[in-house]
């Protein structure tokens, strides 16, 4: 009688046997299959040199830098089609008053997607050294259907469009709530359309970088087309998103998403050389 998929992980993980097969490495995100009908979505991401701090780059509010930091992992889970239920802050700062700000901001953001924050937030703050300078990593852990996750199912002729505006602290500044940016209920929405074959935040990479990394997770090539939106220049904390889906379906995407949406590129397939 063949084990249940947890029984075997188990048995490779204590006996130091091979964890392929379990645990897989796409993009930013880490998968696990470790539970028969359902897999596990890890992201993580880390903030620096934003708050209040006598050496910080760039002055924010402390609720701000919690939004900032946690919103990016959650619609790295979101947009794979995963369901958010354990989120980890890592603050590098003193517990009052900036860790108790900073945490005010993911419980924000943890609360507006239908959670209670009490449950599925935990995490830690310094409490021993004396901190000058804001830093702090968020983990979110989601859960969806196994088979379920819209990674590589981007197809041959879509279009691609950029949901919100890219924008950044240092070069364009921007607020958590900006009506032209992308955020973690707005993700949450954007996968519920059908026409949608897949999403990709955007980050620091821009979003060219990131449309060619669309296009390889389903084996295919992008194609850029003239956009009024930079495509070279960071995201911040994925102010924006990128959304495969059919040629027929940009208005109805326009017409779904209180968001700017702007098309920028095309899939295509790669050609074998002759």
């Amino acid at each position: 009688m063949k084990l249940p998929l947890t029984s075997r992980f188990f048995e490779a993980l204590s006996g130091q046997g091979s964890l392929e097969g379990y645990i897989q490495r796409r993009r930013d995100l880490v998968i696990l299959e470790i539970l028969d009908g359902y897999t596990f979505v890890l992201a993580c991401d880390s903030n620096a040199s934003i708050g209040l701090k006598e050496h910080d780059y760039v002055r924010h509010s402390w609720k701000e830098v919690g939004r900032s930091a946690a919103k990016v992992p959650l619609m790295e889970v979101l947009a794979v089609g995963a369901f958010p239920f354990i989120v980890v802050d890592n603050l590098c700062v003193e517990p009052e008053p900036s860790g108790a700000g900073i945490l005010e901001g993911i419980r924000f953001e943890v609360e507006r997607l239908g959670l209670d924050p009490d449950l599925v937030v935990t995490g830690s703050a310094e409490k021993n050294m004396i901190t000058t300078q804001t830093g702090l990593g968020v983990t979110v852990l989601g859960i969806a259907p196994q088979g379920s996750l819209r990674l590589g199912t981007s197809q041959p002729g879509d279009m691609v469009a950029c949901v919100g505006i890219p924008k950044n602290a240092p070069e364009r500044p921007y607020e958590e709530g900006d009506p032209e940016i992308m955020d973690p209920p707005a993700t949450k929405q954007l996968r519920s359309l059908e026409f949608i074959h897949e999403i990709l935040p955007v980050g620091s990479h821009g979003i060219a970088y990131e449309m060619g990394v669309l296009a390889a997770d389903s084996h295919l090539v992008a194609r850029e087309v003239d956009t009024a939106i930079p495509t070279r220049v960071s995201a911040g904390a994925s102010t924006c998103v990128l959304a495969s889906l059919p040629v027929d379906c940009l208005e109805e995407l326009k017409t779904k998403m209180n968001k700017p949406v702007n098309l920028v590129g095309w899939m295509e397939m790669q050609r074998i050389p002759q």
